[in-house]
């Protein structure tokens, strides 16, 4: 029989053969009507210190931060928060607009043109499309706005010396609104194109011995008793990016405080920090919505990128000291029960560990 490719709302391939859909959930439909983003205010500053963040002019990953920052006594001692400044929306519009960026700005709207919704042929126009983004001039002072707001929320001057580097890294995160599955995604959706601003988060990368992925109720029974996570050691990346191995995985029980380790970790590489360095994180006014699975489908970029480095397992804790793994949990529970309750429902938390403290880099509602 006839099979038919199409892309649902998180821009993942769904095949249908003889007409039915290979997804099971109706949530996995697209939206039948256009689904439309709420459009930012005027741009005032280039980069904004967290306490002036607002849902008006970033997204998610930002504002939820912030509102937890804000729950500050109701939440254990030893959880902590990057310092963050952003760009917010409609910073990468107006850097567009220049005069001095003007060529580029001609060559994406011309390739955005070209787009038709078949993949075969939009695949290398996008691929154009976000390279044009590394010819981007940077706005005249935008450096010294950096500079100010990162150093107005203790931050060391080192972090934005390389601003060659800085920049790379914010153009890296507006290209990534042209990525294939954010772009078919999008057209799943009836999304507009030009509605869709992106932000950009800008943190401190923190030396993390572990990073982890709770999720606070469990994903695979629906349970809002049980709380699931998943660890690795060093950097983040190596959890939610495309690296090969398993994560330590483990189950808790919210009531008792019972943790079960459904599985011991054999990623054979972890990623650490060569230089303290900053990370640039997407966070786009399409994100976690009715109807459109927005996130991970834009980029983060750091301006130093990480080492790869073979994890000795035998040499860490993780695998021979059950009194130190099931401490480290106790703490990640009570980090996950201190969130969720912080933000009113379920939660999906990224986050690391750095000595005694215990650091979210970001919340979002579980879906």
């Amino acid at each position: 029989g006839m099979v038919t490719a199409s892309v649902n709302p998180a821009g993942d391939v769904e095949l249908k053969a003889g007409g039915s859909s290979s997804a099971s959930s109706p949530s996995a439909a697209a939206p039948s009507g256009p689904l439309t983003l709420r459009s930012p205010p005027p741009v005032g500053k280039s980069v904004v210190t967290e306490t002036e963040f607002s849902d008006a002019i970033l997204g998610g990953k930002s504002n939820n931060l912030q509102a937890l920052r804000k729950a500050g006594a109701a939440l254990p001692a030893f959880l902590k928060f990057p310092s963050s400044v952003a760009l917010p929306f409609g910073v990468c519009e107006k850097t567009l607009s220049l005069p001095a960026n003007s060529d580029v700005q001609r060559d994406i709207d011309a390739l955005a043109g070209k787009l038709t919704g078949n993949a075969a042929k939009d695949i290398p126009v996008l691929a154009e499309l976000r390279a044009k983004f590394a010819d981007l001039e940077m706005p005249p002072g935008m450096d010294g706005e950096l500079q100010a707001a990162c150093k107005a929320v203790g931050m060391d001057a080192e972090l934005t010396e390389d601003m060659d580097e800085c920049w790379e890294a914010v153009t890296s995160v507006w290209a990534s609104k042209w990525t294939d599955r954010a772009y078919f995604s999008r057209n799943a959706c009836k999304v507009a194109h030009p509605s869709l601003y992106m932000g950009v988060l800008v943190q401190q990368v923190l030396p993390a011995q572990f990073s982890f992925v709770l999720h606070t109720t469990n994903p695979m029974s629906g349970s809002a008793d049980e709380m699931v996570g998943e660890l690795v050691v060093g950097l983040g990346e190596a959890l939610v990016g495309n690296y090969p191995g398993r994560a330590l995985s483990f189950v808790m029980n919210k009531a008792n405080g019972q943790v079960t380790v459904t599985r011991f970790p054999s990623k054979p590489y972890g990623l650490f920090l060569k230089d303290d360095t900053l990370i640039f994180r997407s966070d786009s006014n399409g994100e976690d919505l009715e109807g459109f699975a927005g996130a991970g489908l834009y980029e983060s970029v750091q301006a130093v990128a990480a080492s790869e480095q073979a994890v000795d397992y035998n040499e860490s804790p993780l695998l021979w000291d059950e009194g130190f793994r099931s401490a480290l949990m106790q703490k990640l529970l009570e980090v996950g029960k201190a969130v969720e309750g912080a933000m009113g429902s379920a939660q999906d938390i990224e986050g690391c560990v750095v000595d005694d403290n215990v650091y979210v880099v970001q919340t979002r509602p579980q879906v």
